[in-house]
């Protein structure tokens, strides 16, 4: 009796834990995790894909259309084009906005001034951000498909919005679920590709492994250490809830509404629509108008976009944005960059440090071969009675918007 009692206190603190019933707890506890996060993760899974918008753009690069222009951009431009085109009796239903890809307007005033007729798809998507341009772009190449010019509409917004995560509106090849040919299907590459499909489905996990839409294509032995270590941490500091306890502290400290951070990241994590009243007028088409509470509204949501200043999601977004610059540069398109305006209220929300960065940003790739910069924002241009909201253009803001892009546009291009 004293020999096994002796026995007993030997063994190494290793196997007492590895014989104790807090070893089989943390395995169900972990077990019962996994099953729960597995739930959520179709719920969200099935959001992102079934979009509507993310099914037409998804159609329309699996079609035979071979566009002259695409357009990217998240809804500045995105909205732009369907109200320029509206305010020109040229949409038929504008239930169907959030699948429209058309810039009919646009493709009339090009037509007038070069004489030809030139496609334009619009390609451009609420909450998008450079690496969602990377993607398709990514996609295009692959299929042969590039245009002879990309227009991106670009924004402050896009570069540093603290409410979107770093993947963007699409949320990566993954979920975009476009299998571009000639894609690696064997070796390191092929096996990396095929792990993160098959984990893929687990959220939060999904997220970090969304930053790297691209694992797949020859990922270095950096790249993949960045990748599993991403998502090891994110899994852990998701379930620990640090991020959601440290926003609420800090929102609670600066007095802000928690109300505020509720905004649908598995639904596109765009600005919420403000509340629009129409306003007829004799012989014209019924107007969108703004009212002040939702205006305000509006600058609240941005204000938490821009607060605190993202500087690393600046810099890894200006990566992307050069990335789509070279892949076009290869192909011989030419890429314009239109820095798009936003209102004076707006850009006020804007710590000057992150405004001058982003400036830098662009005038840097203003540089770069084939990329030409038209810049909007700074230029002032668009007054107040321009936008709809803080950032977003009205119908007669965004006609005038059309009618720059044309003058911006030269016809070598094509």
């Amino acid at each position: 009796m004293l020999a096994n009692d002796q026995s007993a206190e030997k063994q190494s603190p290793f196997k007492r834990f590895l014989a104790s019933p807090f070893l089989l707890l943390i395995v169900m506890l972990i077990a019962v995790d996994v099953v729960v996060i597995y739930i959520q993760s179709q719920d969200k899974a099935n959001q992102f894909q079934q979009n509507p918008r993310l099914v037409a753009i998804r159609q329309a690069i699996e079609s035979d259309r071979r566009p002259d222009i695409v357009v990217l951009g998240d809804s500045l431009i995105y909205s732009a084009l369907f109200f320029a085109d509206d305010a020109q009796g040229l949409v038929k239903d504008r239930k169907q906005h959030f699948t429209y890809l058309e810039a009919k307007f646009l493709k009339q005033l090009l037509k007038k001034e070069f004489g030809d007729d030139i496609d334009i798809l619009n390609l451009s998507m609420p909450g998008a951000n450079p690496t969602d341009a990377h993607l398709l772009i990514s996609e295009l190449e692959a299929r042969g498909k590039l245009p002879k010019l990309v227009l991106y509409g670009i924004s402050p917004r896009a570069m540093v919005d603290n409410l979107v995560p770093t993947a963007g509106a699409i949320g990566g090849r993954l979920v975009l679920n476009v299998r571009p040919t000639g894609t690696a299907t064997s070796g390191i590459a092929g096996a990396c590709d095929k792990f993160v499909r098959t984990v893929s489905n687990f959220d939060p996990v999904a997220n970090k492994i969304r930053e790297y839409g691209q694992l797949g294509d020859t990922p270095g032995k950096e790249k993949l250490r960045d990748f599993f270590t991403g998502v090891v941490w994110n899994y852990y500091h998701d379930r620990a809830k640090i991020k959601s306890n440290f926003d609420a502290i800090t929102l609670k400290a600066l007095g802000r509404k928690d109300e505020q951070q509720q905004i649908a990241l598995t639904t596109l994590a765009a600005p919420q629509p403000v509340k629009l009243e129409r306003k007829r007028r004799s012989g014209k088409r019924t107007a969108f108008q703004v009212d002040p509470a939702s205006f305000q509204r509006d600058l609240n949501n941005y204000q938490v976009r821009y607060n605190p200043p993202n500087f690393k999601k600046l810099e890894s977004q200006s990566d992307q944005l050069f990335k789509c610059a070279e892949i076009l540069k290869n192909n011989n398109s030419h890429f314009l960059v239109v820095s798009m305006p936003i209102s004076e209220d707006n850009r006020n929300l804007i710590p000057d440090k992150l405004f001058k960065a982003y400036e830098s940003t662009l005038n840097k790739i203003a540089t770069e071969p084939g990329v030409t910069l038209v810049d909007l924002l700074t230029t002032r241009e668009f007054d107040k009675a321009s936008f709809l909201d803080s950032a977003h253009l009205n119908g007669s803001g965004a006609t005038r918007l059309d009618q720059r892009l044309v003058s911006s546009i030269d016809k070598s291009w094509f």
